[in-house]
């Protein structure tokens, strides 16, 4: 999938969250990911191109559901950042740290919804207003 945008800062080109394949985790899966008492989310860092500064993250098992009930999907994460980020791309690689302690890895599947989806700031009536503008201009 290629986006086009009308500039390098629209709101369709970033989102706050993307999904992950089959996780590899160097010395197994982190504790606080099934445990009730952390919400069974994970505090950590990561980055998702070598030369990306570590930005702060949380970690959970994705869900999947059959047609009577849903369960947690081990082979699958849910990774929310804290600052939403540009051009999160399916088939490159998520590396997770704890301070100095590489976890793993896991190959982004597809980002989440971007901030143009979610509308946040209202941000799709600006876009719509500037594009009405431009077209009475001409």
């Amino acid at each position: 999938v290629i986006q086009v945008a009308c500039d390098q800062y629209h709101p369709a080109l970033y989102s706050d969250c993307f999904f992950t394949l089959s996780p590899h985790w160097i010395s197994g899966a982190p504790d606080q990911l099934a445990s009730p008492q952390h919400d069974k989310m994970l505090a950590c860092d990561f980055r998702f191109q070598n030369v990306a500064p570590l930005t702060n993250c949380h970690i959970s098992y994705n869900m999947s559901s059959t047609s009577n009930w849903e369960f947690m999907d081990r082979d699958r994460l849910i990774v929310a950042v804290a600052e939403p980020l540009k051009a999160i791309t399916p088939g490159q690689f998520s590396v997770f740290y704890k301070g100095d302690i590489c976890l793993g890895s896991a190959r982004i599947e597809k980002p989440g919804p971007s901030l143009y989806t979610l509308n946040i700031g209202k941000c799709r009536d600006k876009y719509r207003n500037e594009a009405a503008k431009r077209k009475e201009s001409l």
